[in-house]
């Protein structure tokens, strides 16, 4: 869109694309992504054993932040293929974001398609008073983009860690994002 519209046409791009702006995106999806009670289990399971669990959490969001834009383009891309909100991605644009990446495993014990939407299920599930000003915002229906970043977590542990291909959540999202 940038190349087609020219760089000096599209000066709300750079407002929204910048390094800061990312930045800025990434620590509250991270604040929000941090918090959850799965998350945080993952992290306190697996992992190495040398590590404690603030260092684990650490270099989750450390291998995370090293994808994040591919994780926020993705949720825009995908988002805009929902015919919900523009701004959410529906359980039909989650699969076909998996199906695209092989994701779900036809073989695998715990990463076929119905695992991966229970996936969304989980990763949708809001947490606190649904009357509260955020969880009112959000979609009960689709994923937000911190809600992305949490079902690629949990699915990680599905289609790594769950078929003993490693035991550490950091590898795994790691290997799941690249």
């Amino acid at each position: 869109l940038r190349a087609a519209v020219g760089k000096d046409q599209c000066a709300s791009a750079d407002v929204f694309d910048s390094r800061e702006q990312l930045d800025a995106r990434f620590e509250c999806d991270w604040a929000r992504v941090s918090e959850k009670a799965g998350i945080r289990r993952l992290v306190q399971q697996y992992g190495k054993e040398e590590d404690d669990y603030e260092t684990r959490l650490f270099k989750l969001k450390d291998a995370l932040r090293a994808h994040y834009q591919t994780v926020a383009q993705a949720q825009v891309y995908y988002a805009a293929c929902s015919v919900s909100d523009s701004f959410d991605i529906s359980l039909n644009s989650f699969s076909l974001l998996l199906a695209e990446a092989a994701i779900p495993d036809k073989k695998s014990k715990l990463c076929k398609q119905a695992h991966c939407d229970q996936v969304f299920i989980a990763a949708n599930l809001e947490t606190g008073c649904k009357g509260e000003t955020e969880n009112a915002a959000n979609d009960d229906r689709a994923l937000c983009r911190f809600e992305l970043a949490e079902a690629l977590i949990l699915l990680s542990n599905l289609k790594y860690i769950q078929e003993n291909l490693t035991k550490d959540i950091v590898e795994a999202v790691t290997w799941m994002l690249e």
